[in-house]
Formats: C-alpha cells, sequence, structure tokens
C-alpha cells in the first residue's frame, strides 16, 4: 500500500483528502503571541478577517520532524510505502523537516518530494499521485513520475495589494509606494522551486492578460488539471477563472482557498492558477 502525505499549504478540501486518503500535516501562523495550525484552528475566513484588523503581520512556521514522525512510524509498522509532496524547500524548512523524520524513522519506504511550489501547484501533484496510486504504480515509478512532472507545473499568481509583500521582507518601501501609486499588480511565479516577480500590470484586466499570454507561451497539456485559489475575496479568481477557461477547457478544475500560512505573505484579493506544461 502506498500511503500519501502533504502540508497545509497544498490547501486540499479535507472532504477530498478524506476520500482520497491523504493525510495532511499543518504548518503554523503565529498571530499576536497565539500559535493556530493552519487549516485547523483558524478558517480561512476567520483568518483574513483577523489580518484585516491586526496591526501587526503574523509569522509562519513550518512542521517539526516530530510532525512528520507519527505518520513515518506507522508506515513503517504496516510495510507501507509513503510518499510526502511538500511545499518548496527554496521558500520553507517544512521538506528539511520531514527529511530529518525519515532518518529518525530509519525506513527507506518513505519518499520525500519537494515539490518546487505551493498552494494551486502543490494540490495539483497531490491528486496526481491520487491518479498514480489509482493505477496501481509502484511507489518507485510514482516517485519518478511526480519528481519528473514537477518541473510541468507552472503557477501564476495575481495580488491585490504590494502590502503584504512589503510587511514580509519581500518588496522595499520605494516599489510598494510606486505600485501603489501605480496601481501596478505583481503577478508571481515559481522557477525551478524559487519565487519570481513574472511581470507587473496595471489593472485586473491585464494581469489576466499577462497570465493568457503566458499560457499561450508555455502551452497547457491537453490532459492537464486547471486549478485555481485566491484569498479572502475571490472577485479576481473569478474574472481569471471565467477568462481562462473560455480559452482553455479542462474536465478536471476545482477551486480553494488560499490558507493562512500563504495568506500571511498573499494579503487578501489574490487570485492564483495552475497547471501542467506538455
Amino acid at each position: 500500500m502506498i500511503r500519501i502525505l502533504t502540508d497545509s499549504t497544498a490547501d486540499l478540501d479535507p472532504g477530498f483528502a478524506a476520500q482520497m486518503d491523504v493525510t495532511v500535516v499543518p504548518l503554523r501562523v503565529l498571530f499576536d503571541g497565539e500559535s493556530f495550525r493552519d487549516g485547523i484552528d483558524l478558517s480561512a475566513d476567520a483568518f483574513y478577517d483577523r489580518l484585516a484588523h491586526s496591526q501587526q503581520l503574523p509569522t509562519t512556521s513550518q512542521p517539526t520532524p516530530d510532525d512528520f514522525l507519527p505518520y513515518f512510524l506507522a508506515a513503517k509498522e504496516a510495510g507501507d510505502s509513503l510518499v510526502a509532496i511538500l511545499l518548496s524547500a527554496a521558500i520553507s524548512g517544512t521538506v528539511q523537516s520531514a527529511l530529518i523524520a525519515k532518518e529518525m524513522a530509519e525506513y527507506d519506504g518513505i519518499y520525500v518530494i519537494d515539490s518546487m511550489t505551493t498552494i494551486t501547484g502543490q494540490r495539483l501533484l497531490v491528486g496526481e499521485a491520487c491518479k498514480l496510486r489509482a493505477q496501481g504504480m509502484a511507489a518507485e515509478e510514482m516517485v519518478a513520475a511526480l519528481e519528473a512532472m514537477k518541473h510541468r507545473v507552472v503557477l501564476y499568481a495575481i495580488f491585490d495589494t504590494l502590502e503584504y509583500l512589503y510587511k514580509g521582507g519581500r518588496l522595499s518601501r520605494v516599489g510598494m509606494v510606486a505600485g501603489s501609486l501605480l496601481n501596478l499588480k505583481p503577478i508571481i511565479t515559481f522557477s525551478e522551486g524559487a519565487l519570481k516577480v513574472a511581470g507587473k500590470s496595471r489593472g485586473t484586466g491585464k494581469s489576466v492578460q499577462f497570465i493568457l499570454d503566458a499560457m499561450e507561451r508555455t502551452g497547457v497539456a491537453s490532459c492537464s488539471p486547471i486549478l485555481f485559489g485566491y484569498s479572502a475575496s475571490d472577485e479576481k479568481l473569478r474574472i481569471l477563472r471565467d477568462a481562462v477557461l473560455a480559452r482553455y477547457s479542462s474536465a478536471d478544475t476545482s477551486t480553494a482557498p488560499v490558507g493562512s500560512v500563504v495568506g500571511t505573505h498573499a494579503g487578501p484579493g489574490a487570485a492564483a492558477i495552475s497547471y501542467l506544461m506538455p
């Protein structure tokens, strides 16, 4: 048997996780001296409401090796394989914690995959892993397929405001003020695991067009899921989704709110999309 595990930044719907037998290990958000497990102790709605009224940006923390260890030991005791698909090691120590836990478990049947992405991109890989498992693929074959697939995952995100990127130290004050005055919307992507600014557009319409043009350049695999995410308000998400699905049809689409860990840095009003390149 193959067990699949991910972390909370994949934004899996609890019903989907239960139905597909996927274990979710939460990251944590530290808010005004209180610690909350992402997606468990604080709902997305409650988080964004609290974020809007907070004078201080919350901080986030990765799972510890001890958070992973019980699941790894359970797989070892049962003689099962376990495939962990985790957010990019370039932006979090979550992968490192899992690797330490694997050493503690002393079990070769554990496979830790650095997804090199997060939110919609990570959720896409988890969904594909579930499909491969259902096809009866062996663990080693599944891991090889996912390791190859992760380089074809594309993620674009439109941010409604530069404020939270600035507060989190990811943008200078000069850039924040200039972007706000010009109504520039940063468009973020991942390149081999690293967070990058793909471009900036003035207004939502041009941001959506930027993504459509990027999809035209990269191509979208014919069998690719097209997954969407949003933080707090889904206004921009609806504009993006309608424009994308008018041009690209996909039998496998889903939308999920972005959780509190990524939402800490994205702020409200962000919209994200992920798909597979050919």
